[in-house]
């Protein structure tokens, strides 16, 4: 007979739960060594790294970038591709081969074999970031570079992992720089065989769509790239492939398909070839050509490639006299198109329409060409007399000067409000001769002649900012030729400028196709303004480019009060209303000017921290500027606040000592005051005051915050030790 235990019993229902427990946790155990194993099979897929991810400085995910072979299996020797690609998070970019302004291209070197070198990166076709007043070249959301690589011999048959040194330059508000380890599993085989993941870069630089004749020339400070392909509409830009050959920030004006390219004012050399890529529309056809000095015209031609390398050179010939004056007339023909030049022909043709009966015509066109003709002349004297002095210029050269740029915004200006009928001028530069006369006198066949030779003049002026093709050539021929042969050359653009109303002359039967004069006259001349205003748009920010935003904004200012003077004077003219145009524009330009070229009158020393501890101990006040070139909110606040007159006399008049820590390239002395002070990049200001601990100054700095902070600070002299 069986007895009833209920410990046993009890003891039988707990067997189940423990068995239970037990399973679950084998079960557990087994599927973490699972995942592992996935994980760790992943990581070593042939032909594939992990990703490695940077982060910001507040440790959030930048970026995730790794490696991708071509061939996942290979053998000893064998040279394949690698594919090293990035993921960027929004507003984060990398730079290209040539950073711009600031910024450091990305290198990849294999590790582990002492001083390898870096592998050449094949680089997609960047984009231009602009972060005033910086203009860099780079990539966002994401990018693939490619390289070839040579498989180390000796390796073993079997997986073998090879590690790669990943650098590169990452920035957003803040630049900092990026190292990884990047570790490329390989399967060394008997035969190779291909990766499915891997893929080449897109958007690679292609060649021209076309084989082209393109010819780079150098006039002083400027390149003209004439490019024989039609541009018209197209967002064309010029990006080279080193720093330091043009000033990157500056614009680069189009005309047709001649690109104005300005040079990098502190080069001291040209380069003798200009390679790069032509960015159109997004797109990247790279070239690599001779770059002419002035007067060399002869024209290479060459097939631009991926490489950028010249595939054929073409035989070339000097430009004769004959040729020069024939290049020279056309251009003067095409300069009538252009936006700044149409408008005041235009203005000269309804002109035309008034005095189109006999010898009026004839009149008023030969003093509209005899005011081009003597403007060209008078210019071509100037600038025979300046090249003579040593100078460096050719056409379109006062506009490397902001204060004749401002000039000639006031002069469009001008011209624009009188032909909005703003106010008039009675016989002067664009007055219509249909348009009301002053105090209603009668308009004498002198003053109309007077006018048209002055709207020639005008013509003239407005029209030196524009380069039309063929007239690059001219130019540098009439600029190395005697005077007499230049003032031949200038003599044909001017004739090229009048043909459209030469012809009038011996075919006065031309006029019966145009409309008689009426009220429509005043219409078209009001929308004649409107180009006027564009190129006075355009020529502020040229003007940008020369002086910075605190130029523009004085010139802005001027111009405002400029405009309520002409204003002014339409409604009360008088001769003090008709000077204060005049004296509101000189004053405007005296202000302006003083931010060209600005004057640098701080000297920086190099950071250390013995050299900062010194200069403490003497009581002085220490300002230190951690920096870097590729470091963009370091170079605006330079530009914009640190740099600046008012900022660096508060510095000499309070002592302060000036310390740069320049963290371009690595520095670990650096890299450990920046940890001390909890940055993890730059830019990092530091303000040490005697007395006082040491302050870290925000990095959006600012000249009221650095004034209140040195109110009443000055260099204190050094106690000295009581005489004994």
């Amino acid at each position: 007979m069986l007895e009833y235990d209920p410990k046993s019993l009890n003891r039988e229902k707990a067997m189940p739960k423990t068995l239970n427990a037990v399973y679950l946790t084998l079960c557990l155990f087994a599927a973490t060594l699972f995942s592992v194993a996935t994980v760790s099979a992943q990581n070593t897929t042939p032909g594939t790294s992990a990703a490695a991810t940077v982060t910001d400085e507040k440790d959030l995910p930048a970026i995730t970038t790794r490696l991708v072979a071509s061939h996942a299996e290979v053998t000893s020797g064998q040279t394949i591709q690698l594919a090293w690609e990035f993921k960027l998070e929004p507003h984060w970019h990398i730079y290209w081969r040539n950073a711009g302004d600031s910024g450091l291209p990305p290198q990849l070197k294999p590790a582990g074999n002492g001083k390898s070198e870096a592998l050449a990166l094949t680089f997609p076709t960047p984009q231009v970031i602009s972060i005033p007043p910086l203009t860099n070249y780079g990539y966002e959301n994401a990018v693939t570079f490619t390289t070839n690589f040579t498989v180390p011999n000796g390796l073993a048959r079997g997986l073998n992992v090879l590690p790669f040194s990943a650098s590169f330059l990452y920035c957003k508000d803040v630049c900092m720089p990026g190292q990884t380890e990047v570790r490329l599993p390989l399967v060394v085989a008997s035969r190779a065989k291909a990766n499915p993941e891997f893929k080449t870069s897109a958007n690679l630089p292609q060649p021209l769509p076309q084989s082209s004749a393109i010819m780079a020339e150098s006039t002083g400070g400027t390149i003209q790239l004439t490019i024989p392909l039609n541009l018209s509409g197209q967002s064309v830009r010029f990006l080279p492939f080193e720093d330091g050959v043009i000033d990157d920030s500056a614009p680069q004006n189009q005309t047709n398909n001649i690109l104005s390219i300005q040079l990098d004012p502190q080069a001291t050399t040209q380069p003798a070839n200009l390679e790069g890529l032509l960015l159109v529309n997004g797109q990247g056809y790279s070239f690599s050509i001779p770059l002419h000095q002035t007067g060399d015209a002869r024209a290479p031609q060459t097939e631009a490639t991926p490489q950028g390398t010249p595939q054929a050179a073409a035989s070339s010939t000097s430009l004769t006299l004959l040729g020069a004056l024939f290049f020279a007339m056309l251009a003067g023909l095409m300069l009538n198109l252009m936006p700044c030049v149409l408008p005041v022909l235009s203005l000269k043709l309804l002109s035309l329409i008034k005095h189109h009966h006999g010898l009026n015509r004839t009149h008023h066109t030969l003093a509209y060409t005899a005011g081009v003709l003597v403007s060209l002349w008078t210019f071509a004297i100037v600038i025979a007399v300046l090249r003579q002095a040593g100078g460096q210029i050719g056409w379109g050269f006062h506009l490397q000067n902001p204060i004749m740029v401002a000039v000639l915004v006031f002069l469009m200006l001008a011209v624009a409000f009188n032909f909005f009928g703003m106010f008039e001028l009675g016989h002067g530069l664009t007055r219509l001769a249909n348009a009301p006369l002053a105090k209603g006198k009668p308009e004498t066949p002198r003053a109309a002649l007077a006018e048209s030779f002055a709207t020639g003049v005008l013509a003239v002026i407005v029209a030196t900012p524009c380069t039309v093709p063929f007239m690059g050539g001219a130019m540098a021929y009439a600029l190395t030729q005697s005077l007499f042969e230049g003032l031949l050359i200038f003599t044909a653009l001017g004739v090229g400028m009048a043909i459209p109303f030469l012809i009038s002359i011996p075919y006065p039967h031309i006029f019966r196709w145009l409309p008689k004069p009426g009220t429509w006259m005043n219409t078209f001349r009001h929308a004649l303004g409107w180009p006027m205003l564009a190129t006075a748009l355009w020529l502020a920010y040229v003007f940008t480019s020369q002086t910075g935003q605190a130029g523009l904004f004085l010139l802005l200012s001027g111009v405002l009060v400029f405009a309520f003077s002409l204003w002014l004077f339409g409604v009360r003219p008088s001769r003090i209303t008709g000077l204060l145009p005049f004296v509101i524009a000189a004053i405007t330009l005296f202000w302006v000017g003083s931010f060209a070229n600005r004057p640098q009158s701080v000297m920086w020393q190099p950071w250390s921290a013995a050299a900062v501890e010194k200069a403490i101990q003497e009581n002085t006040p220490v300002f230190v500027d951690f920096t870097a070139d590729w470091c963009i909110t370091c170079k605006v606040t330079e530009a914009t606040v640190i740099n600046t007159d008012s900022v660096q006399k508060l510095f000499a008049d309070t002592g302060t000592a000036l310390f740069r820590g320049d963290w371009t390239n690595q520095n670990p002395e650096i890299s450990a005051e920046l940890a001390r002070h909890n940055r993890r990049s730059v830019p990092l200001y530091l303000l040490y005051i005697p007395g006082k601990p040491v302050e870290v100054l925000p990095q959006l700095l600012t000249p009221g915050l650095l004034r209140e902070k040195l109110q009443g600070v000055g260099k204190q002299p050094t106690p000295q030790p009581a005489a004994s």
